[in-house]
């Protein structure tokens, strides 16, 4: 008996002495999320399928290093923005160490790495913020190097060393990989989304949404994505129980070349309807009388400039923290209270906090909602942002919109009352 349990300790040090060992290259993805905040990178998968049966129990924390930058995006190697300086900052560059809270083997065999994330947490984001004659969102270039700091094992007893190359891949993200960015014949960039299970012999209603200023383009700079990952603003409306709400909606989410208050100077308000038109009439199954918009602070402005020039072609309107009252001192026209009359026409509904420091809510949503109110607009008011025990800029009264949180005097939520409007015939 001892001299088989002498044998057997024996094999057992040579099988882990001589064990393979060999250096491997893989790719690794970046998951995304789409948060109120924006879009965070939340971890980073390794392998495509390939890497198959990892010993999760050599894995930990420790086993990997992450090292992330984010960078302003160029053009052929050319700045595209002005130099940063006191006038022109950027909130949202990073160069500097993820921190990994798990690590795991999904269900495909490749290595989740989750990471560290948060609306504070920049070096999480992928977007970041310039402020100056600029003040746009702007999709980050990202720079992530993993690295191996420890030996890992396969089940069958292959050891992974610490030579072994880790290349990056693409970000996914379930949500906003949903929606495909497409060009209107007249030039509007858009995020187009069309809804699964189209039943052919079932009409589906189309759901505009215009972005706030931060998302538009500048000058060569338009990236078709910011208005999908900078907030929820479009993602919402994908969602699963939305989707439902609405049986089924088609999305479009158009992109401004630079602010939504050039509507009528660059002829934004015709270009917009014609896309919106040329995308009816490509898709027979967009129910035509249940067409509904939603935007938010400029884009709330547009919103409502467009059920101006537009009085009852939408079925309904939804705005937060419209920016009516900033648009005459940015560019825009000024919408008069006469002008309100054929807004009254499409049955409408604001939200906005009270703190908004961007929008003033007494002059704007406030001043609509006391000349309308008699024919039936609706208005929601809320002293700020505050979900749970998160409290967000006053500005931000969209995520209360696009969290189908507001409910009107009969007890409806919002995405419930829009998806009941319809165009009489």
């Amino acid at each position: 008996m001892k001299k088989l349990c002498i044998f057997l300790a024996f094999c057992l040090m040579n099988t882990l002495l001589f064990s393979a060992s060999k250096s491997i290259s893989e790719t690794f993805i970046l998951n995304g999320q789409v948060f109120d905040y924006g879009q965070n990178i939340v971890s980073v998968e390794i392998g495509n399928g390939n890497l198959k049966n990892v010993d999760e129990k050599s894995l930990d924390v420790n086993t990997f290093k992450i090292h992330a930058k984010g960078e302003l995006p160029k053009n052929e190697g050319k700045d595209i923005f002005p130099p940063l300086d006191d006038n022109t900052k950027a909130f949202g560059l990073f160069d500097t160490e993820r921190e990994i809270t798990k690590v795991y083997v999904n269900s495909k065999g490749n290595i989740v790495l989750d990471l560290k994330f948060g609306q504070n947490l920049t070096v999480a984001g992928t977007l970041a913020y310039l402020t100056g004659e600029v003040n746009r969102n702007v999709l980050l270039d990202l720079i992530y190097n993993v690295t191996q700091n420890k030996e890992y094992r396969l089940k069958d007893g292959t050891i992974i060393d610490k030579n072994s190359v880790y290349k990056q891949g693409k970000v996914v993200d379930k949500e906003a990989d949903a929606f495909v960015s497409l060009t209107s014949v007249n030039g509007i960039n858009y995020q187009y989304f069309e809804p699964k299970n189209i039943v052919r012999s079932k009409r589906h209603p189309l759901i505009i949404w215009f972005h706030g200023n931060g998302e538009g383009g500048y000058k060569e700079y338009k990236n078709n994505v910011s208005q999908k990952l900078a907030n929820r603003g479009v993602v919402a409306f994908g969602e699963e129980e939305t989707q439902k709400i609405f049986g089924g909606a088609y999305i479009v989410a158009p992109q401004v070349d630079d602010t939504w208050y050039n509507n009528y100077s660059k002829g934004y308000i015709t270009k917009v309807k014609e896309m919106i038109d040329d995308i009816v009439r490509k898709n027979p199954n967009i129910d035509k009388n249940r067409i509904y918009v939603f935007g938010a602070s400029a884009g709330g402005y547009m919103s409502i400039r467009m059920g101006i020039e537009y009085p009852k072609f939408f079925a309904g309107i939804n705005v937060s923290a419209p920016a009516t009252n900033l648009a005459p001192e940015r560019g825009g026209v000024a919408t008069t209270e006469k002008e309100l009359d054929k807004l009254t026409q499409t049955p409408t509904w604001i939200v906005h906090a009270e703190n908004d420091p961007t929008v003033a809510y007494s002059t704007s949503s406030q001043w609509i909602y006391e000349k309308t109110k008699d024919k039936g607009v609706i208005l929601t008011a809320y002293p700020d942002v505050k979900i749970d025990e998160t409290e967000y800029n006053g500005h931000w009264s969209w995520i209360y919109s696009l969290r189908n949180m507001p409910v009107n005097d009969k007890g409806e939520k919002l995405f419930q009352w829009m998806a009941k409007q319809k165009l009489k015939k």
